[in-house]
């Protein structure tokens, strides 16, 4: 829940604490990497902004997911 409302900010920082907290839920809960693919999708998607500002914010939001991401498949790997 905090991903979706931090995603749907209008503060630069936005994209960047959404994927920190989908990187935390996604390392407490590996499951929930379709509501990460989601939110990534509508920051790509969203209609009010520039093709430009659209990209950043995806690039943003993945780069701050990918850790919990990451940790998530070497824990995976080691069991």
């Amino acid at each position: 829940m905090l991903a979706a409302a931090c995603a749907t900010g209008s503060r630069p920082r936005s994209p960047v604490t959404a994927g920190l907290a989908t990187s935390a839920a996604i390392l407490v809960r590996p499951n929930l990497l379709p509501l990460g693919l989601t939110i990534g999708l509508f920051l790509l998607v969203r209609p009010e902004r520039a093709w430009r500002e659209r990209a950043r914010d995806g690039a943003l939001f993945a780069a701050a997911s990918a850790p919990g991401c990451l940790a998530v498949a070497i824990i995976q790997q080691t069991f």
